[in-house]
């Protein structure tokens, strides 16, 4: 995965609805830059995978699209950011 894609991801997927990156999120979900618990590509898959059990009303349309390429944009990302080691 690349990085800078996944930075974009994190906008076009629409997880910036909810959370924040440097700040609180204006959905009320976390701040993905300061968010404990990512510390392991696992972490970030299984974070990731957690979303399915959302209702789809809380969900951006675009998450559903999320295919392989895109998953691992986002790890590359977040191993960018001292996460997911």
């Amino acid at each position: 995965g690349a990085a800078s894609r996944g930075r974009e991801r994190l906008r076009s997927a629409g997880c910036l609805s909810c959370h924040g990156l440097g700040g609180p999120g204006r959905g009320g979900a976390g701040d993905l830059a300061g968010r404990p618990g990512l510390g392991t590509r696992a972490a970030v898959l299984a974070a990731l995978w957690n979303h399915v059990a959302l209702p789809d009303s809380v969900l951006k349309r675009g998450w559903s699209t999320l295919e392989p390429g895109a998953v691992a944009d986002l790890v590359a990302y977040f191993e960018t950011q001292g996460r997911g080691r």
